[in-house]
């Protein structure tokens, strides 16, 4: 398969456009899409400068956890169970896996890939440490392939702050100008998962062995339709068959698009001092300069002079 140049933009030509009702009526659950309209909005934005790519793609981001913030989570449903009418499914047992329970750190690694017609392969990496209580603070870092990492932290307090490596600067611009979470910040990876499993379209597929570990297959593919070739559209969760851990997430779309999620970390930390420290960037990048200007944000960040800066929250 043709990898994946130093401009990962300029590839897109390459992919089915699909427009946003298709694109809808492809969705399995609206975490799931929020993350997949993020990737190719990512992937198929127009090649320009680094640093311009790297504005828009932190907008889009900081989108994405909005949504993820607003999820409404219902009861996860037992769909499958194989240890008897009074014991857990399956997938209820794959919930439970996701409970950081109060006041915890909830650790996720990433490798990412999106896949299409003609070859077309885009992969990035990304970490994200999110504490479960207020203030809710999240530290990201996002790298694609070909282009510097992206770096932010934030807070339903308000604090929003991005690290530029090249300068060895984190920059904080004033509060009334720059993006804040509406109220509890959550994981949206965990988010994600569990709108699947408490769907009412989770059933047990069997097992698959990823990387030597085996994994019990999870997949909601009903009514979603079949390839020419035969590829089935739909989703498909695997859990490590001993912690039921997230081990990867994989979607298929028309078109030929695969999007996967390889989870090479997913850990529940307790909020010690020790571990919250990996939520600030100043204690991950000692030594660097807090710079507070509005103006030297959207010049390090790409951002025209005129643009008011990082969208705010619903209601502001």
């Amino acid at each position: 398969m043709k990898q994946r140049g130093d401009d990962i933009d300029g590839l897109v030509g390459t992919l089915k456009p699909v427009d946003d009702e298709t694109l809808a009526s492809l969705s399995h659950t609206q975490a799931a899409q929020a993350l997949y309209e993020e990737v190719t909005t990512v992937s198929s934005s127009t090649a320009t400068k680094v640093r311009t790519r790297r504005g828009r793609r932190r907008l889009v981001w900081q989108g994405a956890l909005v949504a993820g913030a607003t999820i409404t989570l219902i009861a996860v449903l037992s769909i499958v169970n194989v240890f008897g009418a009074d014991g857990p499914s399956i997938v209820d047992k794959a919930a439970a896996a996701l409970d950081p329970g109060e006041h915890a750190i909830i650790h996720v690694k990433i490798l990412g890939t999106e896949q299409g017609e003609g070859g077309y392969l885009s992969s990035w990496t990304e970490e994200s440490f999110t504490l479960t209580s207020s203030p809710y603070t999240r530290r990201e870092i996002r790298a694609f392939e070909g282009s510097p990492a992206d770096e932010i932290a934030q807070n339903s307090d308000g604090l929003f702050q991005a690290y530029d490596a090249a300068s060895n600067t984190i920059y904080q611009p004033p509060q009334e100008t720059r993006f804040r979470v509406e109220g509890e910040q959550t994981d949206r990876y965990r988010e994600m998962i569990l709108e699947l499993l408490s769907s009412g379209e989770a059933v047990v597929e069997g097992t698959e062995t990823v990387n030597g570990r085996e994994c019990v297959v999870i997949a909601a593919t009903k009514d979603y339709g079949v390839a020419p070739d035969g590829t089935r559209y739909g989703t498909w969760y695997l859990v490590d068959a001993d912690t039921n851990n997230p081990v990867e997430w994989r979607m298929t779309r028309d078109g030929g698009k695969v999007v996967t999620f390889r989870f090479e970390v997913y850990e529940h930390l307790p909020a010690t001092g020790d571990n919250l420290a990996l939520l600030d960037l100043a204690a991950q990048h000692p030594g660097a300069t807090l710079n507070t200007s509005l103006e030297d944000y959207q010049d390090a960040m790409g951002i025209p002079r005129a643009d008011p800066g990082p969208a705010k929250g619903p209601g502001h």
